[in-house]
């Protein structure tokens, strides 16, 4: 699990020069800068991803509201620390600070009642994500790491209840670790903000840009 002081001299980091370069570079992250506890044991044919996501960037949503399935597409930078076990057994350690975020099968729905001249305030979603320009401080598959799964979302308000559904962790080598979380989602919030601040109403639908930024998505 992640917290978000970085704990210094964990065992797998090291307090030599390299744990004082991962630290530096952790602490050059600011307020979304992460830590890493070691992770638990498992089977050494199980890999396993842990660590947190947080990400803030703009979303495209063409018609809103959108009472059927609508699509749109969302650009955001991305930081995180994961750790775990790869596919073969192995420790390895990925860090993202401030990378590229894209997305695709971005969809979304929004609830109204007819023909009512307010905002919705309740909807669903779901996106496929990519975020690369990440390195490996241990392990990995060569080259530089890559985040990449899908998430869902529950719409309340200027409040998204975010879902991961899957997450691979990989390098130019390939795959390095997966998880697929299935019916226990890594999970967090997210703020869903308008611009400008006011929504297409139920009357009166339109196309839309909205901030979406999330301070951690956990992932255990």
């Amino acid at each position: 699990m992640l917290s978000f002081a970085f704990v210094a001299g964990r065992r797998g980091w090291g307090t030599g020069s390299s744990g004082r370069r991962l630290r530096t570079l952790l602490a050059s992250l600011g307020v979304i800068g992460l830590s890493v506890a070691g992770a638990a044991p498992v089977s050494a044919s199980t890999p396993t991803v842990t660590g947190s996501l947080s990400f803030g960037g703009i979303a495209t949503m063409t018609f809103v509201p959108c009472l059927s399935t609508c699509d749109g597409s969302f650009s955001a930078q991305a930081s995180a620390v994961l750790t775990g076990l790869d596919t073969r057994g192995a420790p390895y350690v990925a860090v993202w600070q401030l990378a590229s975020m894209t997305t695709s099968a971005f969809s979304h729905t929004e609830d109204c009642p007819p023909l009512v001249p307010v905002p919705p305030v309740t909807g669903s979603g779901s996106a496929s994500f990519s975020v690369g320009g990440g390195q490996f401080q241990r392990g990995g598959t060569g080259g530089s790491a890559v985040l990449s799964g899908g998430f869902s979302w529950v719409e309340k308000g200027t409040i998204l209840i975010v879902a991961l559904g899957s997450v691979t962790v990989s390098g130019a080598g390939g795959t390095v670790a997966n998880a697929a979380i299935g019916n226990d989602p890594a999970s967090g919030v997210a703020s869903f903000i308008p611009m400008p601040w006011s929504l297409p109403t139920c009357a009166n639908p339109g196309p839309i840009s909205v901030l979406i930024a999330s301070p951690s998505i956990q992932i255990a």
